[in-house]
């Protein structure tokens, strides 16, 4: 297919070349199509002619009705019924995309095809929707076109159901379900969490606002027609999306930098090098034949002597190594056979397998494994795809380096750190000691996704932006990046505009399959799709809180009524009574649905919001990662890692929230508690030991330990489960927190929980050293193995990419508008405390703290004392003692306790507080540890940042977190966090604060990079296997 009349040709991992539209539905449902849906009238006839030549027809005459119809129908039924979407499932909805103009001629045989399916198939399993053109003339719209299309359509036997023009105003939701008889209330609950959590990805894709603008120059032979390098563009799209930038695409014309044209067009050669050097990164995408190639080496050479990131697809990759090979191995007429037959330094030459006479269908296509050699371990790119063996991605080529000249490369410093699996054909090449000069033989954004950018493609941009270092970093963790302040690129194509609508919460539980006739309304096409997917959405209006557990005011007496006394005695009998009632129910377990790694599957079980709870999720994705099979269970509450969402290995099962009632402080916990655990302990039964298919592990978060370590003991025993429990901290000293350690409901919990975890677990996992020497000593005597895995932050907390981005905060909030220049210049202090507002978290500490940093010592003569610098103080968090202690905070400023302090409380979204940490100058956390050894997530999250911490120091713990002096310090009292501020940010001591602050923050930085699945596979992956 010809770029400049077709677009771009598209590429299927089955190796089909097929229209551009294809790509989109693959990029925007992230849905594996083959050749088989695409269907053109040539497949169709070539179909037809050799079932003739088989003796199908029996000698019959063919004709257009009925043999040519019959084959387009059988096509579309048999494609219907394939799976696409990597579920294993067949799909429910089939979307047929019907290209062309009502009316000419090649349009025929298919509308007589769909008139027929429609009649076939009934009113209530097909819908029509016709998309035409409505023209604007001098301002007006015209519906002409659109009366004569449909009186056309109809004389053909197709009646349009629809017409869409704003589709959520005329309510097509309930028309479409309507019209195909679709129940809502069928569709199973895990198929609309999966839906409801791939939309909150997409909506904060598509919402989160940009940093800065990244220029890209792209270099190539088709620039007339963007079209052709659709998925390129994409994929660029994805990447800055991903790094919250704005893509300025620069488009070069290759010929229009050849030397040739300095003297034939002056201008535009002067026009295309002086585009190229105000780019920040340049690509040479791939194409075929002689013309541009001079330019595109020659831009090549100029990335490569200037220190420019470059990515060199398919052709540009061939380019660069025939540039280098003429600058670097004395071979100045190094060339390729495309371009010079009898070269006499072929340094690019014809696949050897392929044939050189027919030029169609005769390319390497499809997906083919490329492996990373030994000794590239240095190399970023293989950083990019998270240190892997090897990767697939989609091949459409018929030239490849000759190996003969691959030695002499090397040697001259250019490395092929990815070959196939001959060893024979490169596949990639990287250069050290450049920021990122990479080529790749294979078209790496054919895969690329929104929510998951191609590696190539995002390494490059973020090296483009100065922030590849930190990409890497992530990729190695296994996690997607995800920085959260700052701004994504404007969604600027209609495509993906097209799948934003508004608030809708669309659903993932309607399976698409999509066939596409030549190429019309793709656009139309998706709106459908996520229409359908729309519907019956469960609006979760409960939130948790972002910094800190929200806790309810609760009753104080400890004398217990006689209706909470039969509901507690209950629960014993409960428990007993389930077990005997699955244990004689007819089976109706499953097996494990293993998609990778067959020994290996894990349900993990949160009996919290699965998206507060970034090391269960970690968990989830290095299981995952490994190959094995995740269910993953709890409340979903929060929008999950977006790696959870696509990963084809796991799975998300949401438990039903107790009623609202049970969750209010309207009831007294005497009686909300134990009706509270009832509904759990049914929900839990329902989903672990029935709906979800038995595994070999089951992973449990403590706390909450009741009632969930005697339900995964009961569940383990009945499926023949290895039980494993991963220790956060003690639920009973969290209860004792606010109850005092003599109420007799501690003393229950405690004596439940050391009984649990002595008897239930195959293994346990603790977040310190002090945590697992505690659980492997009196009183709890455990005796099976127990490991540390010491917790990371989320994948949205990083440090600070640019003084631009911290100015972008800061001047968005409106409460802190008035602040940013002084906090910009320095003159202003940014501290930031996440509480909780409970007693555990003793905030007066901080507030008296505050109000020594603004009196200072009258008698002193230290010009410290009397310069400190103002503080801007902001407190996060939601909690039962937050209105008793912000009236404190008004008093105290309005009697001028705190002059030179501002004290701000805010309730922020997960981005934005990942942003203010970013921006802070020092973060101060008040966890006092209820147990003694665990660790505060508040201090990961900050040094995730790289926020340097001052932290409370009183437990045993502290050390294995905040290093002293090195990322953070630690405080006991109020007097000693006020020095600490007076030291850190007060100013006046010869600039000793600052330099002690930036060598802390040096530190926090440090300890931000530290990975996650490294520790994972040394600790973990030995106990599941995955690791010797």
């Amino acid at each position: 297919m010809a770029p400049a009349e077709h677009g771009e040709c598209f590429v299927l991992g089955s190796g089909s070349e097929v229209d551009l539209d294809l790509g989109n539905y693959e990029r925007y449902l992230s849905l594996s199509l083959t050749g088989d849906n695409n269907i053109t009238t040539g497949k169709v006839y070539l179909d037809v002619i050799s079932k003739e030549r088989k003796g199908a027809y029996l000698g019959r005459t063919v004709q257009i009705v009925p043999h040519v119809v019959d084959a387009i129908k059988d096509w579309i039924k048999r494609v219907a019924h394939t799976c696409v979407d990597g579920s294993g499932e067949e799909p429910d909805v089939c979307i047929i995309e019907l290209g062309g103009t009502v009316g000419d001629i090649e349009s025929m045989p298919f509308l007589e095809a769909l008139t027929q399916l429609r009649h076939e198939a009934g009113s209530t399993n097909f819908v029509t929707i016709m998309v035409s053109y409505v023209p604007v003339i001098h301002g007006e719209q015209k519906t002409k076109p659109t009366q004569h299309a449909v009186k056309t359509v109809r004389s053909h036997g197709l009646i349009p159901d629809v017409v869409p023009l704003l589709l959520r105003e005329q309510k097509m939701v309930p028309l479409l379900l309507s019209k195909m008889s679709l129940s809502t209330e069928s569709v199973p609950k895990p198929r609309v969490a999966k839906g409801e959590q791939l939309w909150e990805a997409w909506r904060t894709a598509a919402t989160a606002e940009h940093k800065a603008t990244v220029n890209i120059a792209l270099v190539g032979k088709y620039v007339s027609s963007p079209d052709a390098y659709m998925s390129v563009t994409k994929a660029l799209e994805h990447s800055a999306m991903h790094l919250r930038l704005n893509l300025k695409l620069l488009w070069i014309d290759a010929e229009h930098l050849e030397p040739d044209m300095q003297t034939a067009e002056p201008d535009k050669y002067q026009k295309a090098w002086d585009t190229l050097h105000a780019a920040s990164g340049l690509i040479v995408p791939g194409g075929f034949g002689k013309r541009g190639v001079l330019g595109m080496m020659l831009a090549s050479k100029w990335a490569r002597e200037q220190s420019i990131p470059f990515l060199g697809v398919c052709l540009g990759f061939q380019v660069a190594v025939m540039q280098f090979a003429r600058d670097h191995c004395s071979l100045p007429n190094a060339d390729s056979e495309e371009f010079d037959a009898a070269t006499k330094e072929p340094v690019i030459v014809y696949m050897p397998e392929l044939d050189r006479e027919n030029m169609g269908g005769t390319m390497r296509l499809g997906l083919h494994e490329t492996l990373f050699q030994e000794g590239s371990e240095w190399a970023k790119i293989r950083a990019l795809y998270g240190g892997v063996q090897g990767v697939k991605e989609r091949h459409r080529h018929r030239y490849e380096v000759n190996p003969q000249f691959v030695d002499r490369l090397t040697e001259a410093g250019i490395h092929f750190v990815g070959k196939d699996e001959t060893g024979q054909r490169m596949e990639i090449f990287e250069m050290k000691n450049h920021p990122y000069f990479v080529g790749t033989q294979f078209h790496a954004e054919y895969q690329s996704r929104v929510l998951a950018p191609s590696k190539p493609y995002l390494g490059f941009v973020a090296a483009s932006a100065g922030c590849l270092d930190e990409v890497i970093k992530t990729q190695l963790l296994g996690v997607t990046m995800c920085s959260s302040s700052g701004t994504y690129n404007a969604l600027k194509h209609q495509q993906l505009r097209l799948l934003h609508f508004d608030s809708w919460t669309h659903m993932h539980y309607w399976h698409s399959c999509m066939i596409s006739f030549s190429h019309s309304a793709t656009a139309s096409a998706l709106s459908l799709v996520h229409i359908l997917k729309n519907y019956t959405v469960q609006h979760t209006q409960d939130s948790s809180t972002a910094h800190g557990r929200y806790r309810n005011p609760v009753l104080k007496t400890t004398e217990m009524s006689p209706l909470t006394i039969i509901l507690w005695s209950t629960l014993g009998g409960l428990l007993i009574a389930t077990a005997a009632v699955l244990l004689l129910l007819p089976s109706q377990y499953k097996k494990p649905s293993i998609t990778g790694n067959a020994s290996v599957s894990v349900q993990i079980l949160v009996l919290g919001d699965i998206g507060r709870s970034p090391r269960m999720q970690y968990h989830a994705l290095s299981i995952a990662k490994h190959g094995g099979t995740v269910h993953l269970i709890g409340y979903h509450e929060s929008p999950p890692h977006p790696d959870l969402l696509t990963s084809p290995n796991v799975t998300i099962h949401p438990l039903a929230l107790p009623p609202r009632i049970l969750r209010s402080s309207s009831i007294p916990f005497m009686i909300a508690g134990p009706l509270k655990v009832l509904w759990q302990i049914g929900t839990l039964f329902l989903v672990l030991g029935y709906t979800t298919p038995a595994s070999t592990w089951l992973l449990v978060q403590n706390p909450p330990s009741i009632p969930t370590l005697a339900i995964a003991l009961l569940i383990s025993i009945l499926r023949n489960t290895r039980l494993m429990i991963d220790w956060h901290n003690y639920g009973w000293t969290i209860l004792a927190g606010t109850k005092g350690r003599s109420h007799p409901f501690v003393a229950i919990s405690k004596a439940y929980e050391i009984a649990l975890g002595q008897c239930a677990p195959t293994a346990s996992i603790t977040v310190t050293h002090a945590m697992a020497r505690e659980l492997q000593n009196p009183p709890y005597d455990i005796q099976s193995p127990i490991v540390t895995l010491h917790d990371r932050p989320a994948s949205i907390f990083q440090p600070l990419s640019s003084p631009s981005e911290r100015e972008s905060f800061l001047t968005r909030l409106p409460e802190m508008a008035p602040f940013a220049a002084s906090i910009l210049s320095g003159a202003t202090r940014l501290v930031v405390s996440s509480t909780s507002w409970t007693p555990d978290e003793d905030f007066s500490l901080l507030l008296d703290a505050l109000v020594s940093y603004s009196r200072p010592d009258p008698d002193s003569d230290s010009d410290a004392q009397r310069t400190r610098a103002p503080i801007l103080a902001i407190i996060t968090g939601k909690g039962p003692q937050k209105e008793h202690y912000t009236s404190r905070i008004a008093a105290l400023q309005k009697s001028g306790a705190l002059h030179n302090v501002h004290v701000l409380t805010a309730w922020l979204s997960m981005a934005d507080y990942a942003s203010l940490l970013r921006a802070a100058d020092l973060g101060v956390c008040l966890h006092m540890s209820s147990s003694g050894v665990d660790l505060p997530m508040k201090v990961v999250d900050m040094f995730g940042s790289g926020l340097p911490v001052a932290a409370y120091a009183g437990y045993a713990s502290f050390g294995e977190l905040v290093k002293e002096g090195v990322n953070g310090v630690g405080f006991e009292t109020a007097d000693q966090l006020a020095g600490l501020l007076a030291r850190l940010l007060g100013g006046g001591d010869g600039g000793k604060g600052e330099e002690e602050l930036a060598r802390l923050r040096k530190g926090a930085k440090e300890e931000s990079g530290r990975r996650w699945d490294e520790e994972w596979d040394r600790v973990l992956g030995r106990v599941f296997g995955f690791t010797e």
